[in-house]
């Protein structure tokens, strides 16, 4: 969830349309929820049950591993994220052309115009 403002801008604008600063916040979350899968979690086969702390990482122990694994979670998590936006396009110009005409949705209403949840 933390990647989908790139992915709309992705999927919106494309990759050479206009990829803003906005979702900056986004992605310094969804890094650190990804660093906790690899060092903290134990939720990696490559990096297993070990709990890596972040000195280690930071020393440069590891460091380089632990970006290439953080990268690749983000990745694949942005990849799924733009097709399930891609796959549910008409659905989200919905809900913007709502919000627009309205401002404010409330959860029965977000309902009414996406027709159930994404997948």
């Amino acid at each position: 969830t933390s990647l989908g403002g790139r992915a709309a801008e992705l999927v919106h604008y494309g990759p050479e349309g206009g990829l803003t600063t906005g979702a900056s916040g986004d992605l310094a979350t969804a890094t650190r929820t990804a660093e906790r899968i690899l060092c903290q979690y134990g939720m990696d086969e490559s990096f297993g049950l070990a709990v890596i702390d972040s000195d280690t990482v930071r020393r440069g122990e590891l460091g380089e591993e632990v970006r290439d694994a953080v990268n690749a979670i983000l990745q694949n998590s942005l990849a799924e994220a733009v097709d399930v936006l891609s796959r549910n396009r008409a659905r989200v110009d919905a809900l913007v052309a709502a919000l627009l005409e309205r401002n404010h949705l409330s959860g029965a209403e977000i309902e009414a115009v996406l027709g159930g949840t994404m997948s």
